[in-house]
């Protein structure tokens, strides 16, 4: 069977984590592409906050270039790779990171998610352990569309996923999905 790879992006609160913990329950390797941001924030002994993880992702891009977060996690990729058919990454943001991932795991594909606006803000204003307010989430969001364009990244998604409605239903349409892969 050929080596696959599923990459999940989507706007903050669109359900990348809970994607993650499907595929996670279906047995499937996920790799989190924002572990990057931990492992800094633990190197430098700063708290889990939205206020620090943002500099965090914004000095780490800054620093090291926009796809510092791919790079980060290629080999931890093709290790998996390795052991299973199918390998799914959490969290690509850039056209940046895509073209680092096309040029070192050509089969990649990206499954965009999507959730309205207000659906997206209300999950994560609730959102645990760290909930975030509406300014925090305003700026993340300007970010990512604006500095990072992840806007670009859905033009250049072979599959889409809804996630408006409860979880079975998005559970539903990703194991639809799951056979594509």
């Amino acid at each position: 069977m050929a080596k696959n790879v599923a990459i999940l992006v989507g706007l903050p609160g669109s359900g990348k984590t809970l994607a993650g913990e499907f595929f996670i329950k279906n047995h499937l390797p996920v790799v989190r592409m924002g572990d990057l941001t931990l492992t800094y924030l633990k190197k430098k002994k700063l708290i889990f906050s939205e206020k620090n993880e943002n500099k965090a992702r914004r000095e780490l891009r800054e620093k090291f270039g926009n796809d510092i977060y791919a790079v980060s996690c290629l080999d931890k990729v093709k290790k998996m790779m390795n052991k299973h058919n199918l390998v799914i990454i959490e969290g690509m943001r850039s056209p940046s990171e895509w073209q680092y991932f096309q040029k070192n795991l050509p089969k990649a594909k990206i499954i965009y998610l999507e959730a309205d606006k207000k659906i997206r803000f209300d999950r994560l204003s609730k959102r645990q352990p760290r909930p975030l307010t509406k300014s925090e989430i305003e700026l993340r969001e300007k970010y990512e569309v604006n500095k990072l364009q992840i806007s670009k990244l859905k033009k250049s998604a072979d599959f889409m996923v809804k996630n408006n409605n409860d979880v079975a239903k998005f559970y539903s349409d990703l194991k639809n999905l799951s056979s594509n892969l």
